[in-house]
């Protein structure tokens, strides 16, 4: 009987496992019953169990034969999508948030400025009053039990709650009490995230992450760099997310309960080289020429919808000539160029390359790269005093103050400390895979065969690594330090990307990891 038991249970467990479908599939399945206009945006949606959901968000009355563009519904499924019914609201409202317990109840909140409540999943709703004072938008909504909870605006107001929104009192924000400023006209004043345990609010507000006490606000932040924050309720304890996926777990009295690094498996793997034996069949003729292209991007006008670039070219060439390799270009002096092949070679057929922690001892950091980082360090004070200006730095920007006082000496021992491939990888910029133009360096090795091997630092990250190799249609990865610098040998100074070959962005960013692994709560 005991045995029977548990297969039923083990069958209810895995129907609520797999049977849950996936946001976008959910969303797709309304699409099929309703044609959504390009415009409409089915972004929020409430489970409050596998079968019954509802989906709202910037909507249009579809139910008719002749739609109707008030944006004044939201659809419901009780069956997991199979079949789906629009109920109106009440509103006319772009719904930025939503918030919902499993007993039916939820709370929708928008551009109307008003806050809606149903407390029979979504069947029939009543509007509240416009929270806030001065009136604006409802962006975020967070309720403690069904009476108790807060609300934050989209143009920085902040008001909680004890009767379920009948009545509200407004609480002053982290910019009504000069925590950061914001320049005249930012919309850097939304509340993008908040949370309450016990006593203790939690807010997001123009990615500063503050918290303070519900019986007396002053508004504080957390001792360690903070982007975001999530809260358990039933543990009754905060998430604090910090620099490089570390995570710190709080009680309601700031009290550290544990930490982990989460990982991020969305995380794309840079780091593999790929298998690079086919192109050791390149290096059987000698390398007779060598064209080196250059490409810079540069703001020509404002577009309809994105700016506009016009590209740059510069070019120049290096030729085998009398056992010598000869630098000529239509704007450089003509030169000799120090180009061995077999060292070449092996710096591209260096399997340690697999490895940026197996090429520490290969960074070597010259004059030119720490004036190149102190270069770069001018400029990220300039990009913090105007961030500060405009809109402030967030609560997980290290301030540049902190990096200029390191010497150029620390740089040996802090590349034996850190993990090079992790920096890489964290400091990744998505965009590089975007169809957009980028500033490059493409150079082209051509032997007496007129076979051709192509490295390019397009999908660089720091010091033009990684280098993109391509061989017979096959493309590769090598972080060897050692092919930039012999591209800093060979392409002349002049050229508008030669600082693409520089290493000062990597010392800045060495400097602030090691500022980052130091931090605890």
């Amino acid at each position: 009987m005991k045995k029977v038991a548990f297969i039923i249970l083990l069958i209810i467990f895995n129907k609520n496992l797999f049977g849950q479908k996936t946001d976008d599939e959910i969303i797709n399945l309304l699409k099929i019953k309703y044609s959504l206009t390009q415009y409409d945006r089915a972004d929020k949606i409430v489970r409050f169990n596998n079968d019954t959901i509802i989906v709202s968000g910037y909507l249009t009355d579809l139910s008719s034969a002749i739609p109707r563009y008030e944006h004044d519904v939201i659809y419901k499924t009780i069956n997991g999508g199979k079949d789906w019914k629009s109920i109106k609201y009440g509103g006319d409202s772009w719904i930025y948030t939503c918030t919902s317990f499993a007993n039916g109840k939820v709370w929708m909140g928008g551009s109307d400025n008003f806050i809606y409540y149903s407390e029979d999943y979504g069947e029939k709703w009543m509007r509240f009053s416009p929270p806030f004072n001065p009136i604006n938008r409802v962006l975020t909504i967070y309720m403690v039990n069904e009476k108790f909870g807060i609300a934050g605006g989209l143009s920085n107001g902040l008001a909680i709650t004890f009767d379920n929104w009948k009545t509200t009192k407004q609480i002053p924000t982290p910019l009504d009490q000069d925590k950061f400023k914001i320049s005249s006209g930012s919309s850097r004043d939304r509340i993008d995230d908040i949370g309450i345990i016990d006593s203790l609010i939690i807010i997001n507000q123009n990615d500063y992450i503050f918290y303070s006490n519900l019986n007396e606000i002053s508004w504080k932040e957390f001792k360690i760099p903070t982007s975001s924050f999530s809260i358990d309720k039933g543990k009754k304890t905060i998430d604090l997310v910090s620099r490089d996926r570390k995570h710190f777990v709080i009680d309601a009295n700031l009290k550290l309960i544990s930490k982990y690094t989460s990982k991020n498996d969305d995380e794309l793997n840079l780091l593999e080289l790929g298998n690079i034996s086919n192109i050791k069949d390149f290096f059987n003729n000698p390398i007779s020429d060598i064209s080196i292209q250059s490409k810079v991007y540069e703001f020509e006008k404002h577009g309809h919808m994105h700016d506009i670039f016009k590209e740059k070219l510069e070019q120049a060439n290096i030729k085998f000539k009398n056992k010598e390799y000869i630098f000529e270009s239509d704007n450089n002096k003509r030169r000799k160029v120090d180009f061995v092949q077999k060292k070449f070679q092996a710096m591209i057929m260096n399997e340690s390359s697999k490895s940026l922690n197996l090429l520490k001892s290969k960074f070597t950091f010259s004059n030119n790269d720490f004036k190149n980082y102190n270069d770069y360090l001018i400029d990220q004070f300039q990009r913090f005093a105007e961030r500060d200006l405009w809109g402030g730095n967030p609560t997980y920007v290290i301030n540049p103050l902190k990096i200029k006082e390191y010497k150029e000496s620390q740089i040996e021992s802090i590349l034996e400390s850190i993990d090079i491939e992790d920096l890489y990888r964290k400091n990744f910029n998505v965009t590089l895979f975007l169809l957009t133009d980028r500033d490059s360096i493409e150079v082209s090795f051509c032997n007496n065969a007129n076979e051709e091997l192509k490295i390019s630092n397009y999908n660089s990250i720091f010091l033009s690594l990684p280098w993109t190799i391509t061989y017979k249609n096959k493309t590769y990865r090598s972080y060897n330090p050692e092919i930039t610098y012999l591209m800093r040998e060979i392409i002349p100074s002049e050229f508008s990307n030669y600082n693409m070959l520089l290493g000062g962005n990597l010392i800045y960013k060495l400097f602030e990891q090691d500022i980052s692994n130091k931090i605890d709560y």
